[in-house]
């Protein structure tokens, strides 16, 4: 009977072994004790995907002490090279995800050979520190240089490409956009040598353009007419996007003095066609309090603020952008308080309900708050939108802290007291989230 229902054991090793690329390498490594025939199942797996969590937490937890560390890069140096060498079907997809440096730099060369020798359609090289220590600027002496990652022969079927935390050069980066045709999906984050992405295509084939923490970058210089979304966190930089008539999304943020708003001005011609906004903002010195002058978004269907700052700051000033949007369906704010430990010396003053006239939130359907406290920052904000929305269905939560990434039970407390003011029809949702769930809303 078992032979006869084991329809699995029937399927070609091309099939298992796509079935297998839906884990990571290790646990497919795990099935080898189900038979013989599962053993070798591995070299024809097509996604590779290399990443231990378990063995980046123990680097975590020894505080970056050099013998665990070099010991685990060891293990997994050779746990990923041994997979290469035996890997013998077509490869689409590798992704290697792990606690390296400079000194791994033979192997980490050797990878990227093996990855521009096949037609991959996407690679991701996440190199990205364990340790929340090593996440400076450049300049700083606890800042871990990257990798670099010189001009490389990829293979045209490249569809999409995620370096983080690798030295990647201007001219590499135009190199890529350049010959492969078939690019949709850059990802380049903390590279400590990139000023510009650049490309002379007239027509590239980008739809997903993403550039984090390069603090040197000064200017992103591109013609997508494909282009659907754009992610830039950093220092103030020219942007000069030509073509991008399918351009939907934009997510913009800098840290210490940037003003976000500078960004509205060179991309003034898509405005009003995005359905999506993120803004991520630090307040501090007065920069970020206000938006004077709001550019209309008619389209926009989504906003998120991501607020960095202190409880008693307040986001009223940027009660005119919310305006600016007439069929808003969607408001979240992400409210992270550094001071947060400190806020119950000062007491929690009460605001009332202010209704603007006009009602200008005619559409908004969903508040969400993550991060949410009852302070001044986030309080205000709600107290707006229940009083300005007329059609507002659900009014979102999340009580776990976005700094600490811990619960806080008085914020729980203060959450349950608003479903008094919520208006008939809504509902009020209280969430907890985990730490990797608050984790993933912050990167």
């Amino acid at each position: 009977d078992y032979e006869t229902n084991d329809c699995l054991s029937k399927l070609p090793n091309q099939v298992l072994g796509l079935i297998l690329s839906f884990l990571t390498i290790k646990e497919a490594v795990q099935t080898c004790i189900l038979s013989h025939r599962w053993m070798c199942l591995r070299k024809y797996v097509p996604k590779l995907n290399f990443e231990d969590s378990r063995a980046m937490k123990r680097i975590k937890v020894s505080m970056s002490k050099d013998e665990i560390v070099d010991w685990e890069r060891c293990c997994f140096i050779s746990f990923v090279n041994r997979v290469l060498e035996q890997s013998l079907g077509d490869i689409d997809e590798m992704r290697i995800k792990f606690d390296l440096d400079n000194l791994c730099k033979f192997d980490i060369d050797k990878w990227v050979n093996f990855a521009t020798a096949r037609e991959l359609n996407k690679l991701e090289l996440d190199f990205f520190p364990a340790l929340l220590i090593y996440r400076r600027r450049p300049g700083n002496k606890s800042f871990l240089p990257p990798k670099y990652l010189y001009t490389v022969d990829f293979k045209p079927t490249l569809k999409s490409l995620h370096l983080n935390y690798v030295n990647v050069s201007n001219e590499t980066v135009t190199l890529l956009l350049d010959s492969c045709q078939l690019l949709e999906n850059l990802w380049l984050e903390f590279s400590e040598i990139l000023t510009s992405v650049t490309s002379a295509s007239l027509s590239l084939p980008l739809k997903h353009l993403t550039v984090l923490y390069c603090f040197k970058m000064q200017t992103i210089d591109v013609s997508a007419p494909k282009l659907l979304s754009l992610t830039y966190f950093g220092d103030p930089i020219e942007f000069n996007i030509r073509s991008a008539s399918s351009f939907l999304e934009l997510s913009v943020g800098g840290d210490r003095h940037v003003k976000v708003a500078y960004a509205f001005e060179p991309l003034a011609i898509y405005l009003s066609q995005l359905k999506y906004l993120q803004l991520r903002m630090r307040f501090i010195h007065g920069n970020n309090l206000a938006i004077e002058h709001s550019p209309a978004f008619p389209d926009l269907k989504h906003l998120e603020l991501y607020v960095l700052a202190d409880f008693n700051e307040s986001l009223l000033g940027w009660i005119p952008l919310i305006k600016a949007c007439p069929i808003l369906q969607k408001l979240t704010l992400k409210a992270s308080h550094p001071s947060l430990p400190f806020a119950h010396a000062f007491g929690q003053p009460s605001w009332e309900f202010h209704k603007r006239e006009g009602c200008p939130l005619r559409c908004l359907k969903t508040l969400e708050v993550f991060g949410y406290y009852g302070s001044r920052l986030d309080d205000e904000l709600i107290t707006y939108v229940l009083a300005n929305s007329v059609i507002l269905s659900e009014v979102i939560l999340d009580v776990t802290s976005l700094w600490s990434m811990e619960l806080n039970e008085d914020a729980a407390i203060r959450a349950r007291k608003l479903g008094d003011k919520v208006p008939n029809g809504a509902k009020l949702v209280i969430k907890r989230s985990s730490s990797e769930e608050i984790w993933s809303l912050i990167t």
